[in-house]
């Protein structure tokens, strides 16, 4: 009988951590989804309940996919995240884990307006990019995207 064991490698190119979050989860979703394993992470943290003989299959087939969709979140992990989700049991409690730890945030609220620094809530901060001319090539080297060496010899400096 053949070993079935799969490499990280195989999965993603890169084991989990904190700065690849949102390339690995886009990989090892992908990976789950192919193998049918992705119901596992998606649906509810507890196995199926019931009495009957159907229940009994489905509770073995839950149990099996969620351990296979578990083992393989965890072998794409780097040792940081692995310690963190290490004794759960549950794959959809691992991926919410990692996903809650490691999704990056976003710089500003979305619902926070950015002001800029004449506004009126700045007062006494009244200076515009007009009120320094020495500096104009510069302001329009940047706004244009200029960011040659060569531009920099024409900035004065003060």
């Amino acid at each position: 009988m053949e070993a079935s064991g799969v490499l990280a490698g195989a999965i993603v190119m890169e084991v989990l951590h904190k700065n690849n979050y949102m390339h690995w989860s886009v990989l090892v979703k992908n990976y789950l989804l192919a193998q049918d394993l992705w119901d596992a992470v998606e649906a509810t943290a507890e196995p199926p309940k019931g009495e009957d003989q159907d229940s009994d299959d489905r509770l073995k087939t839950w149990r099996k996919k969620n351990a296979m969709a578990l083992h393989t979140i965890q072998i794409s992990c780097g040792p940081e995240a692995f310690s963190v989700i290490r004794d759960m049991t549950s794959a959809k409690i691992a991926w919410d884990t990692l996903a809650e730890m490691l999704t990056p945030q976003p710089l500003l609220p979305c619902n926070s307006p950015v002001q800029s620094a004449n506004s009126s809530n700045n007062p006494g901060h009244d200076a515009t990019v007009d009120d320094f001319p020495q500096h104009q090539p510069f302001f329009r080297g940047v706004g244009i995207g200029i960011k040659q060496r060569s531009f920099l010899p024409y900035i004065p400096m003060q």
